[in-house]
This record gives C-alpha cells, structure tokens and sequence, in this order.
C-alpha cells in the first residue's frame, strides 16, 4: 500500500509481523513508532525545518539541531569515564568508548574484519566493490570517502585554515592540526590496554596493538615471511627483493622503490630540496634536515636537551676517539688559530679528517655525492652524534 502524504501514512499503517506497523511509502523501511516514520521521511523530501539561528543551517530533527548548537557554545556534556575527554553528543562518547573497550561490532561479510564504527565498515566495502562515489569539482578524481576528497581538494585551493598558536605551521584541517598540538604539550592520550603504552595519535596505537597479536596479514611474494605492519614488509622487501625495476639513467645503480630512486638522483642533481627556516642551511633528504633542526632546539633524539656549540671544546675532541682529529687538535691548540677555550671553527677541520680516514666513503663518487657525505657528517658532528670508531661509520 502507498500513501501521498504523511498525515495518511501515520493514519493507515500497515502492521508487519514484528510489531512495526509504520511502513514508509516510498522505500521498504517500517518503524514502530508513527514519529520515526515521519522523520524519515524528511530523507525522502528533504525537508528541514528546524533552522540554527546562529548560522545558515538547518536540520531534518530537532536532536540534530540540538547537537548543533553545541559546535557554537563549545559545551561537551558526555564525560569519558576512562579519560578525561569530553563530547558534545553521547554518539560520539559511545564511539569513543570502544577504543577504551576495543569493541568492533560490526563486521565485513567479505573478508570478516571488523570495525568500530558502521561509517568506517560503509568506507571499508568499497574497498571490495570498487565504488567511488565522491567526485572531485576541479579534476576528474573520485575517491570511496568523503573525508579523502575533502583533504584532496586541499591541493587545488592550497587553503590552511588551521593555524598552530605554538608555532608558524598550519594545516588543512583541524584534526591534523589536533595531532600537531600534542608535539608542543606532550600530550599521548591513546593507552595500549595489554600494556602501559601510550600514543599521541590513534593510528599509532592500532599500530602497536599488531605487536601483541599473532596476525600477520602482510606477507612477502619472495620468501613468505609475514609482517604485522605493512611498512616493516616494505623495509622488509627493499631487502629480500632482487627486482630493482627503478634503475638511474647516471650510474648503474638500480632501487625497488621509486622514492629510493628519487633521493638517489639528488646525489647527481645537487638539489637539496629541504631548506632550515632558521638558517640558511638545505638538505637532500627530510630525515637530515629534522636532525638538523635539533642544533637549533637543543634536543638530541630526546636525551640531551641542552643546545650544542657548533665549536668544539678540547672535552669535545676527546671524546670523539678518533686518532687522527686528535692529534690535528693538539697541533691547533699550540697554534695561532686557537682562541680562548674554543677552536675556530673546528668542526670542517674534524668534517675532512674523518672523510680522510674512510678513503672508502669518497673513492670513485662524484663531487656532488661526495658533498651529500660530507653533509650527513656535517650534521653527526653538529649534534654531537659522532661514531667511536672511525672505520666502522658507515656513512
């Protein structure tokens, strides 16, 4: 039976054998309640009459609104019993709850993992089917969440709304920008439940959690081993993989990662992407620069937060153990080069005789291979990371 209007829907209802006798006229729903039909209805219509008298929106139910409302006045009444985190609805608050819990109750019929939230298992289908509702205005990509085309559309506007108030760096959006704020306050709000564990972001627990089960999903094609971490498979390959497809067009070396050859042709273009904001310094490689940055902060790996000198003391030299800076040391001490307590600019001194220690660092490279060497080293004694023994630094 279909029925045109609401008012005859909620008046003649068709009764099912489970009690809900409130059937929707334009789908197979059914409700038990004539107040649930009539809301559900409004996805039908689109109707949405109950309008924010702060902003421009306006919602199907008068709960949403509710809710809303809240995104304004900042109130959060649903408590976390576990944490100290608060919600502004009680949806949020059970959802969060299962981290606590480890709760997924809801599951993949095709490949049985499990989720927390139905959203997330809606997301995960798609993996299977191949849908990608989500179309992108500027170009022709489309993606299975709407949460990836949002942060895609980033690239085309270049748009940072959300700025960090510790320091200059801004995001795109305000969970990237949550994420961010815990590396000023130290904040780690995620706790492992089998150990004591914690984490400032929540993919770095779901991580760590594979550590205490025996499920391994990642295995590798050349030797069947298994990884509980996609990345330790792929570092894992890099190893075990003889198939090196990406080779470089200036030398007979050849990678199995296209990223692996990228920071390899650096050594021949001379391009030093990754430049200090501090100093005038620039760097081939990322992981080089965040070393670099910590001769700034004072911070070395986290054990020593005291601000190294960019010159060495005499305590400096002899605890670097390396025979030959020594001895270059001492001739300097009783030189007119030395002033005071401090060397001048002892450090390109230490660079060179160190390079010339390992002949085998520098032989058959070319200039600018040699200079991203001399860079790598350059940073070790800045900080104050220097090998004890010179012949065993690979550099």
């Amino acid at each position: 039976m279909a029925f045109t209007t609401k008012i005859e829907a909620v008046k003649n209802p068709v009764i099912h054998e489970d009690g809900r006798k409130f059937q929707c006229s334009q789908c197979d729903k059914a409700f038990s309640q004539s107040s649930q039909l009539v809301y559900h209805l409004r996805t039908h219509s689109g109707e949405k009459p109950y309008n924010c008298n702060l902003c421009k929106k306006s919602f199907a139910q008068n709960g949403s609104l509710t809710k809303h409302l809240r995104t304004h006045t900042g109130e959060k009444p649903y408590k976390c019993s576990q944490c100290d985190k608060t919600f502004s609805n009680n949806s949020q608050l059970i959802i969060h709850m299962r981290i606590h819990t480890g709760e997924k109750p809801y599951q993949c019929n095709q490949c049985g993992k499990d989720f927390s939230q139905y959203s997330s298992l809606v997301n995960h289908i798609r993996t299977h089917t191949g849908e990608k509702p989500y179309q992108c205005s500027h170009c022709s990509s489309s993606f299975a969440c709407n949460s990836t085309l949002i942060k895609h559309k980033v690239m085309h506007t270049g748009e940072k709304p959300y700025q960090c108030s510790n320091c200059d760096k801004a995001f795109s959006q305000n969970s990237e920008l949550k994420n961010h704020l815990r590396t000023h306050t130290g904040e780690k709000p995620y706790q492992c439940s089998h150990c004591n564990k914690t984490f400032s972001q929540y993919k770095y627990l779901i991580n760590h959690m594979k550590t205490h089960s025996s499920i391994k999903p990642y295995q590798c094609d050349h030797c069947n081993k298994a990884f509980s971490e996609n990345s330790t498979l792929i570092n894992h390959m890099v190893k075990c993989s003889k198939d090196k497809s990406y080779k470089c067009s200036q030398c007979d070396k050849a990678f199995l990662l296209n990223n692996q050859l990228i920071r390899h042709m650096m050594t021949h273009t001379g391009e030093r992407p990754y430049q200090c904001i501090t100093c005038d310094k620039a760097f081939s490689q990322k992981y080089n620069l965040t070393i670099h940055l910590k001769t700034h902060t004072g911070a070395n790996n986290g054990k020593d937060t005291e601000k190294k000198s960019f010159q060495l003391k005499q305590c400096d030299i002899e605890n670097l153990n390396v025979p030959k800076v020594k001895i270059k040391h001492e001739n300097i001490m009783d030189s007119d080069k030395h002033e005071g307590d401090n060397l001048i600019e002892p450090r390109n001194i230490v660079k060179r005789d160190i390079l010339d220690s390992q002949t085998s660092c520098t032989d058959n490279l070319s200039a600018s291979e040699v200079e991203v060497k001399e860079e790598k080293l350059d940073i070790l004694i800045h900080t104050g990371i220097v090998m004890e023994n010179d012949n065993n630094h690979q550099l």
